[in-house]
């Protein structure tokens, strides 16, 4: 290993130490939390049972009096205007349709509507029923048919006019309402009433309806499902989780190996032995008679000394000792004075193999 990054595991082994092993416990948090908590499925809104109500109306003519128009006894069906001179009488074809599965029960009642109105209000009516019962439906529908006499109705309606008018003004309608009760598999039966209104108008020579031709109902039952947890993010779960496990291996991995290193003392001094590589050689030690011994407290101080006297530092393994001679002086650095931490003597080399006598 690197000396210098020995050393930084050396210096901060506490720190990085508890920093991961925090590390490891907030993702392991995070991960039960993830885990406990997991997303909400909003509620949802389902029909059920739905059922459809329709009544409808068209119209026709049988052609009676042959004209250049048509020929007689050819039908005509849903036409924008029948001619008097074609025929007088207006065939109405009511229709009820309910659900063909279920027990339904109808009253309808099928009728021409006149009245004279003047602001809202009205002054007179006429009704013409051409149906009025309750029937139960096991088919599915009801057919309704029934015949208008045109010129009947022009006539009655003329006499009218002549006393209403231009005071009130007159209009005549055909309806067709039914009012059913049908069995539901979502619980309470259904019950409701549809409407269909159609306008019938009248000319000199011509008739027609108007206004649509089905009207509808539908029912249904309605079933919220409430909001329900979902599955938890086993994704995020995971990567939370395995990155706390990676961060406590990463903690004891630390801690095993910064204790099997040398002391934070002989990591510095083997640091510095290596950036101070270049000014170093390895030799003997001598002591020359003539030399007034100088002992320097640490290796910087001994390689700042060689710099400042243009030599070289000289280091004898074997004694653990540093040199520098600048006559009449010789200048010194032991090993000894850097404590290992473990008890044996200290070394000068990056390795550590060799030992020296303090």
């Amino acid at each position: 290993m690197n000396v210098w990054v020995a050393l930084q595991i050396a210096c901060r082994r506490k720190e990085v130490v508890v920093a991961l092993s925090l590390l490891a416990v907030v993702l392991f948090i995070s991960a039960g939390y993830v885990y406990a908590t997991p997303p909400t499925e909003p509620g949802t809104t389902t029909a059920v049972d739905r059922q459809a109500f329709r009544v409808s109306m068209t119209d026709s003519i049988v052609v009676t009096k042959g004209t250049q128009l048509y020929t007689s006894g050819h039908t005509l069906t849903g036409r924008e205007a029948y001619f008097v001179q074609a025929s007088e009488t207006l065939r109405l074809h009511g229709r009820i349709e309910v659900p063909a599965d279920q027990n339904v029960s109808v009253t309808y009642r099928f009728a021409l509507n006149a009245t004279a109105t003047r602001n809202d209000q009205v002054v007179w009516q006429m009704e013409d029923v051409f149906a009025d019962e309750t029937r139960h439906v096991e088919n599915g529908s009801i057919q309704e048919n029934a015949s208008l006499d045109v010129g009947r109705l022009s006539d009655r309606l003329a006499r009218v006019e002549r006393v209403v008018e231009p005071t009130a003004t007159v209009e005549v309608r055909l309806v067709l309402v039914a009012t059913y009760e049908s069995d539901s598999t979502a619980g309470d039966p259904y019950r409701g009433t549809v409407r269909l209104t159609r306008e019938f108008v009248m000319i000199d020579n011509a008739y027609w309806v108007e206004g649509k031709q089905t009207a509808v109902e539908t029912e249904e039952t309605v079933v919220e499902r409430p909001a329900a947890p979902g599955d938890p993010d086993y994704v995020s779960v995971a990567m939370l989780g395995g990155g706390g496990l990676v961060a406590i291996v990463a903690a004891m991995w630390l801690d095993v190996l910064s204790r099997r290193l040398p002391s934070v003392a002989v990591l510095r001094h083997r640091a510095n032995r290596q950036s101070y590589e270049e000014w170093i050689s390895t030799g003997q030690f001598v002591y020359p008679e003539w030399s007034v011994f100088i002992e320097l407290d640490s290796l910087d101080d001994i390689v700042n000394t060689a710099i400042d006297a243009g030599q070289r530092v000289i280091h004898d393994e074997e004694f653990g000792v540093y040199s520098v001679y600048s006559w009449p002086y010789v200048f010194v650095f032991f090993d000894h004075r850097v404590d290992r931490g473990d008890g044996s003597p200290p070394t000068g080399t990056d390795d550590g193999d060799d030992t020296a006598d303090s």
